[in-house]
Protein backbone atom coordinates (compact mmCIF):
# COMPACT_ATOMS: atom_id res chain seq x y z
CA UNK A 1 0.00 0.00 0.00
CA UNK A 2 1.25 3.75 -0.92
CA UNK A 3 2.53 5.51 2.02
CA UNK A 4 -0.14 8.09 1.17
CA UNK A 5 -3.06 6.96 -1.09
CA UNK A 6 -4.13 10.16 -2.93
CA UNK A 7 -8.15 10.04 -3.98
CA UNK A 8 -9.84 11.76 -6.82
CA UNK A 9 -13.71 12.64 -6.35
CA UNK A 10 -15.93 12.27 -8.93
CA UNK A 11 -19.79 13.46 -8.40
CA UNK A 12 -21.86 16.38 -9.38
CA UNK A 13 -23.50 15.71 -6.01
CA UNK A 14 -22.49 18.17 -3.31
CA UNK A 15 -24.37 16.16 -0.29
CA UNK A 16 -22.11 12.89 -1.72
CA UNK A 17 -18.55 15.22 -1.81
CA UNK A 18 -18.99 17.16 1.40
CA UNK A 19 -19.61 13.52 3.12
CA UNK A 20 -16.24 12.35 1.13
CA UNK A 21 -13.98 15.06 2.24
CA UNK A 22 -15.40 14.88 6.05
CA UNK A 23 -15.53 11.28 5.87
CA UNK A 24 -11.63 11.58 4.39
CA UNK A 25 -10.23 14.56 6.33
CA UNK A 26 -9.04 12.85 9.45
CA UNK A 27 -7.29 10.69 7.48
CA UNK A 28 -3.50 11.83 7.94
CA UNK A 29 -2.39 8.74 5.08
CA UNK A 30 -5.42 9.59 2.45
CA UNK A 31 -5.27 12.86 0.31
CA UNK A 32 -7.90 14.25 -1.82
CA UNK A 33 -6.10 15.04 -5.14
CA UNK A 34 -8.82 16.49 -6.93
CA UNK A 35 -12.52 16.84 -7.94
CA UNK A 36 -14.65 16.45 -11.06
CA UNK A 37 -18.33 17.29 -11.52
CA UNK A 38 -18.67 15.32 -14.84
CA UNK A 39 -16.80 12.85 -16.75
CA UNK A 40 -14.61 14.34 -18.89
CA UNK A 41 -13.19 16.38 -16.01
CA UNK A 42 -12.96 12.59 -14.49
CA UNK A 43 -10.82 11.34 -17.31
CA UNK A 44 -8.93 14.02 -17.04
CA UNK A 45 -8.06 14.28 -13.40
CA UNK A 46 -7.35 10.79 -13.17
CA UNK A 47 -5.22 11.19 -16.75
CA UNK A 48 -3.04 14.19 -15.05
CA UNK A 49 -3.01 12.90 -11.46
CA UNK A 50 -2.88 9.42 -11.58
CA UNK A 51 -4.58 8.95 -8.02
CA UNK A 52 -4.75 5.94 -6.39
CA UNK A 53 -8.44 5.63 -6.31
CA UNK A 54 -11.14 7.23 -7.89
CA UNK A 55 -14.40 7.57 -6.12
CA UNK A 56 -16.60 7.14 -8.99
CA UNK A 57 -20.27 8.57 -8.52
CA UNK A 58 -22.64 5.86 -11.07
CA UNK A 59 -24.92 9.00 -11.74
CA UNK A 60 -21.92 11.15 -12.74
CA UNK A 61 -22.95 13.41 -15.89
CA UNK A 62 -23.49 13.69 -19.00
CA UNK A 63 -23.83 9.71 -19.53
CA UNK A 64 -23.24 8.24 -16.17
CA UNK A 65 -20.19 6.82 -14.30
CA UNK A 66 -20.08 3.13 -16.31
CA UNK A 67 -18.75 4.40 -19.75
CA UNK A 68 -16.41 5.90 -17.96
CA UNK A 69 -14.38 3.02 -16.65
CA UNK A 70 -13.12 1.72 -19.62
CA UNK A 71 -11.53 5.31 -20.10
CA UNK A 72 -10.10 5.81 -16.37
CA UNK A 73 -8.66 2.03 -17.08
CA UNK A 74 -7.16 3.10 -20.42
CA UNK A 75 -5.57 6.45 -19.47
CA UNK A 76 -4.39 5.13 -15.57
CA UNK A 77 -4.55 1.74 -15.25
CA UNK A 78 -3.47 1.48 -11.73
CA UNK A 79 -5.97 3.43 -10.30
CA UNK A 80 -8.64 1.62 -8.39
CA UNK A 81 -11.94 2.60 -9.01
CA UNK A 82 -14.34 2.65 -6.06
CA UNK A 83 -18.06 3.31 -7.69
CA UNK A 84 -21.01 4.50 -5.52
CA UNK A 85 -24.46 4.77 -6.15
CA UNK A 86 -27.62 5.87 -4.65
CA UNK A 87 -29.16 3.20 -4.53
CA UNK A 88 -28.58 -0.50 -4.39
CA UNK A 89 -29.02 -1.60 -8.35
CA UNK A 90 -27.78 -5.00 -9.25
CA UNK A 91 -27.25 -4.44 -12.81
CA UNK A 92 -25.34 -1.65 -12.42
CA UNK A 93 -22.82 -3.26 -10.14
CA UNK A 94 -22.48 -6.21 -12.42
CA UNK A 95 -22.00 -3.37 -15.13
CA UNK A 96 -19.23 -1.63 -12.73
CA UNK A 97 -17.63 -4.90 -12.48
CA UNK A 98 -17.62 -5.78 -15.88
CA UNK A 99 -15.95 -2.22 -16.79
CA UNK A 100 -12.94 -2.56 -14.24
CA UNK A 101 -14.47 -0.99 -11.18
CA UNK A 102 -12.96 -2.96 -7.61
CA UNK A 103 -15.45 -1.60 -5.74
CA UNK A 104 -19.27 -0.80 -4.71
CA UNK A 105 -20.38 0.99 -1.94
CA UNK A 106 -23.79 2.79 -1.43
CA UNK A 107 -24.04 6.93 -0.70
CA UNK A 108 -25.01 6.09 2.83
CA UNK A 109 -22.52 4.37 3.79
CA UNK A 110 -19.94 6.87 3.16
CA UNK A 111 -19.50 8.08 6.41
CA UNK A 112 -19.03 4.72 8.23
CA UNK A 113 -17.42 3.11 5.70
CA UNK A 114 -15.29 5.29 3.14
CA UNK A 115 -11.82 5.61 5.11
CA UNK A 116 -11.90 1.80 5.54
CA UNK A 117 -12.38 0.96 1.88
CA UNK A 118 -9.92 3.30 0.62
CA UNK A 119 -7.40 1.82 2.44
CA UNK A 120 -8.48 -1.81 1.50
CA UNK A 121 -8.80 -0.65 -2.17
CA UNK A 122 -5.27 1.00 -1.86
CA UNK A 123 -4.06 -2.62 -0.48
CA UNK A 124 -5.12 -4.44 -3.17
CA UNK A 125 -8.63 -5.84 -1.78
CA UNK A 126 -12.29 -5.24 -3.19
CA UNK A 127 -14.53 -3.56 -1.77
CA UNK A 128 -18.51 -4.67 -1.82
CA UNK A 129 -21.64 -3.35 0.32
CA UNK A 130 -22.92 -6.03 2.70
CA UNK A 131 -26.24 -5.53 1.40
CA UNK A 132 -24.84 -7.52 -1.92
CA UNK A 133 -23.24 -9.97 -0.75
CA UNK A 134 -26.04 -12.50 -0.08
CA UNK A 135 -26.70 -11.61 -3.45
CA UNK A 136 -23.48 -12.70 -4.41
CA UNK A 137 -23.26 -15.35 -2.97
CA UNK A 138 -26.20 -16.31 -4.01
CA UNK A 139 -25.53 -16.40 -7.72
CA UNK A 140 -21.90 -17.67 -7.23
CA UNK A 141 -23.57 -20.72 -5.85
CA UNK A 142 -26.21 -20.47 -8.63
CA UNK A 143 -23.13 -20.52 -11.13
CA UNK A 144 -21.33 -24.05 -9.40
CA UNK A 145 -24.80 -25.84 -9.95
CA UNK A 146 -25.03 -25.04 -13.32
CA UNK A 147 -21.35 -25.55 -13.77
CA UNK A 148 -21.97 -29.21 -12.06
CA UNK A 149 -24.70 -30.06 -14.17
CA UNK A 150 -22.82 -29.28 -17.64
CA UNK A 151 -19.96 -31.63 -16.00
CA UNK A 152 -17.72 -28.85 -15.69
CA UNK A 153 -14.14 -29.74 -13.84
CA UNK A 154 -14.17 -27.78 -10.19
CA UNK A 155 -17.35 -28.12 -8.22
CA UNK A 156 -16.92 -26.14 -5.88
CA UNK A 157 -15.88 -22.40 -4.91
CA UNK A 158 -13.54 -20.85 -2.21
CA UNK A 159 -14.48 -17.57 -1.20
CA UNK A 160 -12.24 -15.50 1.70
CA UNK A 161 -13.57 -12.67 3.29
CA UNK A 162 -12.52 -10.12 5.72
CA UNK A 163 -16.25 -9.79 7.38
CA UNK A 164 -15.32 -5.76 7.30
CA UNK A 165 -17.44 -3.05 5.84
CA UNK A 166 -21.04 -2.37 4.60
Amino acid sequence: MPSVIKVALASDNSQLLDRAKAGLAAEKAIRIVGEAREGRQAVRLVTRGRPTLLLLDLALPPAGGIPLLAQVRKRSPKTRVLTIDGQLNEERVLQAAKGGAYGYMLGEAIPAYLPRAVRAMAGGEVWLSRKLMGKVIGELQRLVRLQGRAGGGRRGVTLRSSGKGP
